[in-house]
């Protein structure tokens, strides 16, 4: 294409011009944070749209566990809560080029059409990171498994294990809980002592979440002791059962 300057090109599919910029490496405005690599958006691309709350969406992020060069790489761990927050980038308005002509000052800049470098220029501009669930570029998330048939019983387990009271992990001052991931669609999870004390029964049914929490209190609604407990768990369209264990630190 025509070529207007070093940073600016124009051809007949791009009116009237394509700023060549990326953004990767130390944010530019809090150095401290990373940018990471402008890997663009083909590499998230759905192949098919999906329409969640009659909204379509065409790009998907999926954060994942894999392997890179035959080393497996952990980016999330089962059970811990991870956020994120999705931050746009533009080239900014940059400070005017002018030129005194005839007895006035012209702006001559492409990339400032509007005269908005007289006000104030920045040499890039970023929507807010997000820091609560408020914003509504951010999100919380804890990872987890959806059902499969395909996995056996004794996948399921408890996170975190064991649980230490005192680590407030995923909760708040008033609020345990740990969680049975790799369950079954429709399935129930009997809870006892190490002495074969009944606990809580739990009862689950989902298609597309195959977690379940528990907020360590009994079915009398007491708060359970320190120990070893066993669970149960027992699909409930196959039959089958299987019994785990797991650990309640002071």
């Amino acid at each position: 294409g025509l070529i207007d300057d070093v940073n600016c090109y124009t051809d007949a599919t791009c009116n009237p011009c394509e700023r060549r910029r990326n953004f990767a490496g130390p944010d530019p405005q809090a150095e401290w944070f990373s940018l990471g690599y402008d890997t663009g958006f083909e590499s998230i691309r759905l192949e098919v749209p999906k329409v969640i709350d009659g909204v379509e969406y065409q790009y998907a992020y999926v954060d994942s566990n894999k392997y890179v060069d035959g080393i497996y790489q952990r980016n999330i761990y089962d059970g811990i809560q991870y956020s994120y927050s999705v931050v746009a980038y533009d080239i900014g308005v940059m400070a005017a080029d002018t030129i005194f002509s005839n007895g006035q000052l012209q702006i001559t800049t492409i990339e400032d059409p509007g005269e908005w470098s007289q006000i104030s220029p920045y040499q890039n501009l970023e929507n807010a990171k997000g820091t609560t669930v408020f914003d509504v570029n951010f999100i919380s998330i804890v990872p987890g498994y959806r059902p499969d048939v395909s996995t056996p019983l004794d996948m399921v387990t408890v996170v975190p294990n064991p649980y230490i009271v005192g680590s407030m992990m995923n909760e708040t001052e008033y609020l345990s809980k740990v969680r049975f991931t790799r369950i079954p669609a429709k399935c129930t999870i009997n809870i006892y002592t190490i002495s074969g004390e009944f606990v809580i029964k739990l009862t689950h049914n989902d298609e597309e979440d195959g977690n379940l929490f528990w907020d360590l209190r009994t079915i009398n609604n007491q708060e359970v002791s320190p120990g070893l407990y066993l669970f149960a768990v027992k699909d409930e369209n196959s039959g089958e059962s299987h019994v785990g264990k797991f650990a309640i630190v002071r």
